[in-house]
């Protein structure tokens, strides 16, 4: 083999080789981690970082018990703006929070169980 077609073909072996390593970045590495500012002593709550909100924004939704919850994003008028259904795990739960689409403002955010029970509510301001 010449030398330059060794050196492309050890280029595009460990392209390849990059390619198929894992991501460490992923929701579910995400939620094994619980960041000192998200972390909740009680045994259930939700946390943010403060009430105001920007895309991509990290959020700790905690329970005792695992199950699917709902998350409804209502305006100030109390329109529904978002509803969302997501799987959640007995303890801490690091989701985060995606505001592109939505205008600037108050919002209120409302978490219920799949039975429709209400958790928790939390006002916030999106910017």
């Amino acid at each position: 083999m010449s030398y330059n077609f060794q050196k492309w073909y050890y280029f595009w072996l460990f392209s390849l080789f990059l390619a198929c390593a894992k991501d460490v970045n992923t929701l579910q590495d995400l939620t094994n981690f619980t960041p000192d500012n998200l972390k909740i002593e009680e045994v259930e709550g939700l946390r943010f970082d403060n009430g105001s909100i920007s895309d991509g924004t990290n959020f700790n939704f905690k329970t005792f018990t695992s199950g699917n919850f709902i998350l409804e994003l209502k305006d100030y008028r109390t329109n529904l703006v978002s509803k969302e259904r997501f799987s959640a795990k007995a303890g801490d739960n690091v989701l985060e929070f995606h505001t592109n689409a939505l205008q600037d403002g108050d919002y209120t955010l409302y978490f219920y169980s799949s039975q429709g029970q209400l958790i928790q509510t939390e006002k916030l301001f999106i910017q």
